[in-house]
């Protein structure tokens, strides 16, 4: 009877000391999805979201220290993110809605974890549990020259959490803390086939007699594209009445029935008509880049002093 009483006693020893160990697991709030992502045209691209905290424990708070690690470079400024053809994407997470404090990792040289204290709420018994939440920020900022496709990190079995139960001071994050597991997530981002273009304005100045001078001016074309991108870049007739790509046409800003003829073209020779590839016009294809445009007002009789003016849209097919 007194072994027996006593495997009993141990018994119950065991189970009242495993009911009261802490605790503290950390969930994200999903894969960190920067979406489609158009590297000339975006200054950056920023998505929020938030990790998910529980604890249970016999102090009053826990402190929960969440270090975020950078498998693929082992950088953490910036954090990459590999995609095609060993191409990498630039982005990081950050601890702040200003994007300025760079969320690190306790092996970090450069940026802190994020500690999170959690208050127990008394359960009965001295046991307690409690929530909360973290959010983080992260960032892609503008990077050009990346190929079209699909890019990942996968932040999965390198993100650790630990956590320390207190009661009036709050411990610093250390690895000495007891570890919690990790908080696994995946970041994701997508480079489309998409270019932007922007022209500056092709300005004549002011001129004299165009019976007897013709007048020359340029302005450029800018477009940007992800690299392996194919594209046509065509000028269309612009504004004016009767115009065509091959013979265009600048209105009288205060008459709109008198008007002045213009041409375009690639060429500084004016060989090349620029246009959309129809009467005798040609477009321009190769790689991105800033194009001039060689303007040419001929010699022509004036119908009217005045200000003259035409608007042409730039189309980029791709």
């Amino acid at each position: 009877m007194k072994r027996a009483w006593l495997w009993i006693v141990l018994l119950w020893l065991a189970a009242h000391g495993a009911a009261y160990a802490q605790y503290c697991s950390v969930s994200s709030s999903g894969n960190m999805n920067f979406g489609t992502i158009n590297p000339p045209d975006a200054a950056y691209t920023s998505v929020i979201g938030h990790f998910n905290i529980s604890c249970g424990g016999t102090t009053p708070y826990i402190r929960v220290c969440i270090s975020l690690g950078s498998p693929t470079s082992g950088t953490w400024d910036p954090r990459y993110m590999s995609g095609p053809s060993g191409a990498r994407m630039a982005y990081n997470i950050y601890s702040d809605y200003t994007f300025s404090t760079i969320w690190g990792s306790e092996v970090s040289p450069v940026a802190e974890p994020v500690a999170v204290d959690i208050p127990l709420q008394d359960g009965g018994g001295g046991w307690g549990n409690g929530h909360g939440t973290v959010t983080y920020y992260a960032r892609v900022p503008n990077q050009g020259g990346l190929p079209i496709g699909d890019y990942q990190d996968n932040m999965q079995g390198v993100n650790i959490v630990r956590f320390a139960g207190y009661t009036n001071y709050a411990p610093e994050c250390s690895d000495t803390m007891q570890a919690a597991g990790h908080v696994n997530f995946t970041v994701m981002a997508k480079v489309a086939s998409s270019c932007v273009v922007t022209a500056t304005t092709l300005d004549f100045g002011t001129t004299g007699n165009l019976a007897t001078t013709a007048v020359n001016a340029t302005s450029t074309i800018r477009l940007d594209c992800p690299p392996g991108v194919s594209y046509n870049l065509a000028l269309d007739a612009g504004r004016g009445s009767g115009a065509t790509v091959a013979q265009r046409r600048m209105t009288h800003v205060q008459d709109g029935t008198k008007s002045l003829t213009y041409r375009l073209y690639r060429d500084s020779s004016h060989t090349q008509l620029w246009g959309d590839g129809s009467a005798g016009t040609t477009t321009v294809n190769g790689a991105p880049g800033t194009f001039t445009v060689h303007g040419l007002l001929p010699q022509q009789s004036v119908p009217a002093t005045g200000e003259y003016q035409d608007t042409v849209t730039v189309t980029v097919t791709y």
